[in-house]
């Protein structure tokens, strides 16, 4: 009785912490305490092994089996636990009633016969029990529950009835000692009876919520009880028990009804705005005048919101300067260059030219840091240009060479050096210095040549002024190999023979210059800038001579594009693009060139040198039977005398020709002094140009079209 009121009181304890305000205000299912109540059918399986019960006469040799039913009954409580874990208590009513039977061979008396029969060992039992059930339960997968507990319960109805019962034969016979078919008929309370009995159990359930809140949950189950404690002292008897059932859950959720909300009041306030532009050339700058406000209020309710929109309405007025408007216009639309093709054969200048006192090659001529910098058939196809490469071509082709070697003469100036020999054995020395150091010319290659008194130049500009002295201050390269010297043949290339128009003009004059701030144009063709111009206020025309070097750069080009930006005092940019096409006009007739003799100053005498790559030119284009010689001279001296000089140049020339092919046809021979530059050069600037300038240009000529 202790032990019942013990589980007794702790239910209630349970139930009471089921109904605390504090279950009763949650929300969450996962949180809340639960309770129900169940009832199950029992399948009871018995498995004893004993002769008979303590106290209690039986013949049987022993009971080993028994089934039996009941129901359970009860109710629960659980707690929810992390992981979707529960913690439950049962208080459960459960009947493990069983029938245990046990059948034996034996002999009945008939009349005055001894016959074989079977008998039957037979031990009803009426068990119930109240007992608490802990467990914990774990749900892996939405609703489905699998559990696992124990359950310790005190008996309070343990009950038993036993016979002994003559089956075979059915209709005949009873036993010797009491002379009936039944014996052995006991009934009482299971003598020695536990007053705590065990077991263990699992199972699986599934919850059915009964309604939209899920407070109520149907919940049917299967559960496996083993036991683990025998009925009564001193004898082995256990059941085990499949119980199905089900379970009627509450989940005390509050819940309460939603308190009818006030609608929320809500304002809004919409800005409309009407724009004018009013365009006005006087303006000196734009102006922005605001319009008068007028309002309007909309009210929208619903039962959870009361929106009041208020309207304002406005027109603005934009007071602006037009914006402005550039339009360039350009004197022509095409660029035309009148070209022909020529393949011409350059003389190499063996000469470098020093500045007054210096013996540091200057800046004229191309020098490299490695050989392989050096790209022998990339050469220029201006003379001039072609001999700011005389050092690198002279050590590219002793490398190319290895028996050749050359002499260095070395010269001073001797007016304005005093014919000074140190400085030019020290200007020999730097040009050798340059082949060894960066050509790696073995040194024993390169001689140095250098008087030892009045170092100037036996073939001395005499001419008294800077040019003329400029021109004696250099270094001579001679060899024994004429390859070292010999001169440059090119490919085919296209020669300028006359362009137009000689003047690019950019006229901005139909543009609408509204306060315009600062301009600018630029010429440009495959992303690179050719022209530029820019300044502030409004543009003038722009004029823009066409030269030599500009048409150099147009040649390579099919069209330039020509952009004209105008930006007035307020940002505002317009932009006015124009095309120019590049037509390039080819002359129906080649030429072959020859440009190699190189006269001394003031002589017409043609050098020996000369005279045999003229052979080998005239030769070597045999077919080519018309001809054109055009002598020319440089700038120092008298004009008439230089032109004189020239056409005398040209005369000698004619002869040596006439001695080589006397049927060649020479369509134009003339001396034009130094009034017009030879091609390629484009000044008399320089001691270079002045020496490439004594010259005769021997053009044949092949018509291709």
């Amino acid at each position: 009785m202790k032990f019942f009121l013990t589980l007794i009181s702790l239910l209630t304890f349970c139930s009471g912490a089921l109904f605390s305000d504090d279950t009763l205000k949650t929300e969450a299912k996962d949180t809340v305490r639960q309770f129900g109540v169940f009832i199950s059918y029992n399948y009871n399986d018995h498995n004893p092994n004993f002769a008979k019960l303590p106290g209690i006469p039986n013949c049987c040799k022993g009971f080993t089996n028994g089934v039996g039913k009941g129901i359970s009954a009860g109710i629960f409580v659980e707690m929810p636990l992390p992981y979707k874990l529960y913690a439950g208590l049962r208080l459960a009513y459960s009947q493990l009633d069983g029938w245990l039977r046990e059948k034996e061979h034996t002999y009945i008396r008939d009349g005055n016969q001894i016959i074989e029969g079977i008998f039957e060992h037979n031990i009803k039992s009426n068990i119930s029990t109240l007992g608490l059930e802990p467990y914990l339960r774990f749900m892996p997968i939405g609703h489905l529950s699998i559990s696992v507990g124990g359950r310790i319960s005190i008996p309070i109805i343990s009950k038993f009835h036993q016979w002994e019962q003559i089956v075979e034969p059915k209709d005949k016979g009873v036993f010797y000692e009491t002379q009936s078919r039944i014996r052995n008929d006991t009934a009482g309370k299971i003598p020695k009876s536990k007053q705590v009995q065990s077991d263990m159990h699992f199972g699986i359930s599934f919850d059915l919520p009964l309604n939209k809140h899920k407070n109520f949950i149907l919940t049917p189950f299967v559960a496996y009880h083993i036991g683990t404690s025998d009925f009564a002292d001193s004898i082995y008897w256990k059941a085990n028990s499949i119980r199905l059932g089900l379970a009627l859950k509450y989940l005390p959720i509050k819940i309460e009804k939603p308190k009818k909300i006030s609608p929320l009041e809500e304002f809004k306030s919409i800005l409309k705005i009407d724009t004018l532009i009013v365009e006005n050339e006087t303006l000196r700058k734009s102006k922005f005048v605001v319009g008068r406000e007028r309002k309007d209020t909309v009210v929208e309710k619903s039962d959870e919101k009361i929106v009041r929109t208020e309207y304002i309405f406005r027109t603005d007025t934009i007071y602006k300067k037009p914006k402005p408007l550039a339009l360039i216009e350009i004197n022509t639309g095409t660029i035309h260059l009148e070209t022909q093709f020529v393949t011409h054969a350059f003389p190499l200048l063996p000469i470098i030219f020093f500045e007054k006192d210096s013996w540091e090659i200057t800046d004229f001529y191309k020098k490299l840091k490695e050989p392989q910098d050096f790209n022998f058939d990339n050469l220029p196809t201006k003379p001039l240009e072609l001999n700011q490469e005389i050092l690198n071509i002279v050590g590219y082709r002793l490398r190319n060479n290895p028996n050749s070697k050359i002499t260095i003469i070395g010269y001073s100036d001797f007016t304005t050096e005093k014919g000074n020999c140190e400085l030019a054995r020290r200007r020999a020395e730097t040009v050798k210095n340059y082949l060894t150091n960066v050509w790696k010319i073995e040194p024993n290659r390169i001689q140095i040549q250098t008087a030892k008194e009045k170092c100037s130049p036996s073939n001395s500009t005499i001419t008294q002024n800077d040019s003329g002295y400029a021109e004696n201050r250099r270094v001579l390269i001679v060899s024994n190999d004429p390859e070292i010297l010999q001169p440059i043949s090119k490919k085919r290339y296209l020669e300028l023979l006359d362009f137009s128009p000689k003047v690019l003009k950019f006229d901005p004059k139909n543009s609408k210059l509204y306060g315009v701030s600062k301009w600018s144009l630029e010429v440009v063709s495959d992303n690179q800038t050719i022209l530029e111009y820019s300044g502030s206020g409004e543009p003038n025309e722009i004029s823009e001579e066409v030269d030599e070097n500009l048409i150099g750069i147009f040649q390579d080009k099919r069209t330039l594009e020509v952009l004209f930006k105008l930006e007035d005092n307020e940002g505002n940019i317009s932009i006015d693009r124009k095309e120019i096409r590049i037509l390039n006009d080819t002359n129906e007739v080649e030429i072959q060139r020859l440009s190699l003799i190189l006269f001394d100053v003031a002589s017409s005498r043609i050098p020996p040198s000369a005279k045999n790559e003229i052979k080998k030119f005239l030769t070597m284009n045999s077919e080519l039977t018309q001809a054109r010689i055009i002598g020319y001279s440089d700038i120092l001296g008298d004009r008439d005398y230089n032109y004189s000089l020239s056409q005398e140049r040209a005369t000698k020339t004619l002869e040596f020709v006439k001695i080589i092919d006397p049927k060649i046809e020479i369509i134009e021979i003339k001396g034009i002094g130094s009034s017009t530059f030879p091609p390629g050069i484009n000044s008399y600037a320089t001691p270079a140009e002045r020496f490439l300038s004594r010259t005769v240009y021997i053009e044949l000529i092949k018509k291709w079209k």
